[in-house]
């Protein structure tokens, strides 16, 4: 097997680019696919990635239940035993009760609801799916106990001070949290970035200062020490980035272990920037050097992130621990990553 794929651990899909909600700081619907691919394309893309030792799948988009044949295509990630998880604004899944059954039916390894605060005040979608991601989260509780159940939280200005009781809040609940720091950029940049989006007026205040330093690292410290008591997907040295990287957004990947896929099949360096070539994820068996120099040129232009799958893919990376990256995504280790 080429070097490249010893390092891939998970994978981002974008299932959609299409979305039933407009959030702050998004820039996924404004670069929507001519093609998406149909359900049969899809499951043969899945099998590419098991057989290339891909570990754990993120189906998301855009709004992954858009989509009519979600059910089908978890069903068939179950059938090659490939961990997954939905990410979901919630609201098809909380107001179309027969499309829940059929997902529920269809028994998805994961579901996670984005949920930013426990206490929405405003009119924004992104506080419009922290309530009904909040539901559906309890909902499962009851109605699908054995499903890895996540809080998909964006680590913003307006909540970093919350976040402590936010994840004690899931983790008394057996509910795991994930944590990620919003990313916008200069108006001027959004053409490069095809997740997150330009700053405006609107999103503002949801984006970290210079004088925030001292609470991103204050509240990173708080995770670290209570970290062997909560649900945390995220492993710690995650929170021991926050310091370093979490107001600048400066950290930079080497090693190519969380590709993203589009909806028409062509893989991305990341979830925010595509590879300069029209490579496809049927490819890989065919152009696997060619593929990895093209994710090398992306990524030498990229001023950085500081993303969470990112980071953490990339230290299993370089640890040569990628197969326990795989165990911790799918919550199957108990170890420290």
């Amino acid at each position: 097997m080429y070097d490249l794929f010893k390092h891939w651990q998970k994978t981002c899909i974008f299932l959609t680019r299409k979305c039933n909600l407009r959030c702050r700081g998004c820039n996924v619907i404004n670069y929507q696919s001519a093609y998406e691919m149909d359900t049969q394309e899809w499951i043969s893309a899945f099998d590419i990635m098991k057989e290339f030792g891909v570990g754990f799948v993120v189906l998301f988009g855009g709004e992954p239940t858009l989509r009519e044949d979600l059910p089908e295509l978890v069903k068939h990630l179950n059938y090659i035993n490939m961990p997954h998880t939905i990410i979901t604004n919630a609201v098809r899944l909380v107001k179309d009760r027969t499309y829940y059954e059929r997902i529920l039916d269809a028994k998805p390894y994961g579901i996670s609801a984005s949920v930013n605060t426990l206490t929405p005040t405003t009119k924004f979608h992104d506080d419009l799916k922290s309530d009904v991601g909040h539901k559906l989260l309890l909902k499962l509780l009851e109605d699908y106990p054995e499903c890895d159940k996540v809080a998909n939280m964006a680590i913003t200005r307006e909540n970093i001070r919350l976040l402590p009781d936010i994840v004690k809040y899931f983790s008394d609940r057996k509910i795991w949290s994930i944590l990620s720091f919003f990313h916008v950029c200069p108006p001027e940049e959004s053409m490069y970035w095809w997740y997150r989006g330009p700053i405006d007026d609107n999103n503002r205040s949801l984006d970290f200062r210079e004088e925030d330093e001292w609470m991103v690292a204050a509240v990173a410290q708080w995770f670290i020490d209570n970290y062997d008591k909560l649900m945390l997907h995220n492993g710690k040295a995650y929170f021991e980035s926050w310091a370093k990287w979490g107001i600048h957004q400066d950290w930079h990947c080497s090693e190519w272990a969380c590709p993203a896929v589009n909806p028409d099949g062509s893989l991305m360096a990341c979830i925010d920037r595509p590879l300069s070539h029209p490579y496809s994820i049927f490819d890989i068996p065919l152009y696997p050097r060619e593929i990895h120099q093209n994710f090398k040129e992306v990524i030498a232009r990229c001023p950085g992130c500081a993303w969470d799958h990112m980071i953490e893919t990339n230290k299993y990376a370089l640890e040569n621990q990628a197969e326990l990256g795989k165990k911790n995504f799918s919550h199957q280790s108990d170890g420290d990553s």
